[in-house]
């Protein structure tokens, strides 16, 4: 038998093995993030909508109390994520959040709503015909990934509000950059994607506009 024959045969064997494994090993190789809470926020856009809309004002609705993981997996479309916060952390019309809206040249944030305005609106949002914080505390997504081109990707969430699941598919920016994860989304969706009435008011009319925006920004670090 010609050893060197032999001898090649047993250097392809052991790499053909030692590829498999290292591609097994990368395969189940994944990465876990927390959410940082004070890096991160979501904001909610609200207008205003009926014959008397001009007696409402448009606000913007955000909290920075948002807590959850991101895990990135060796295939990034087997990466998942969740994330939760309490509705009671919701803040209505802070004046830098104002302020950073009319910046933008978003329509009807150049004002600034009285306290008492401020306070009724959190109260509506609050109550039982909207968001009824009392019953439920707090709105959670448990997302999956659909798909992934670059820094472009696409989420199946399952995100739980007002005792009921609703499903959606939106897309984010997604940025990983060492130890740290930066996830951006900007989007809209009616009160009816979300299963949530419309707040009326003067018998209907003044109301909260169908249409809510939002923005999304999640930076997450390597546990």
């Amino acid at each position: 038998m010609n050893l060197n024959k032999v001898s090649t045969a047993i250097l392809i064997l052991v790499s053909m093995i030692a590829a498999s494994a290292s591609a097994q090993q990368g395969g189940e190789e994944s990465a876990s993030y927390s959410i940082d809470s004070e890096s991160s926020i979501l904001r909610v856009f609200v207008g205003r909508a009926g014959p008397m809309a001009r007696m409402g004002h448009n606000h913007v609705v955000h909290t920075t109390d948002l807590i959850g993981q991101v895990n990135l997996a060796a295939n990034a479309e087997d990466s998942t994520a969740t994330f939760a916060f309490p509705v009671s952390s919701f803040v209505v019309d802070d004046q830098g959040e104002r302020d950073r809206a009319a910046s933008e040249m978003r329509e009807g944030f150049d004002t600034q709503p009285g306290r008492r305005a401020i306070e009724g609106t959190r109260e509506n949002m609050l109550s039982e015909g909207v968001l009824n914080g009392t019953a439920f505390t707090t709105i959670a997504a448990r997302i999956s990934t659909l798909s992934v081109a670059d820094d472009e990707w696409s989420f199946a969430i399952a995100l739980d509000i007002v005792g009921s699941t609703v499903n959606l598919e939106l897309p984010a920016r997604v940025d990983v950059n060492g130890s740290t994860v930066t996830v951006d989304a900007s989007f809209s969706l009616n009160h009816e994607d979300l299963g949530l009435s419309v707040f009326t008011a003067l018998g209907g009319a003044l109301s909260v506009a169908e249409q809510l925006d939002f923005e999304l920004h999640i930076e997450a670090t390597e546990e």
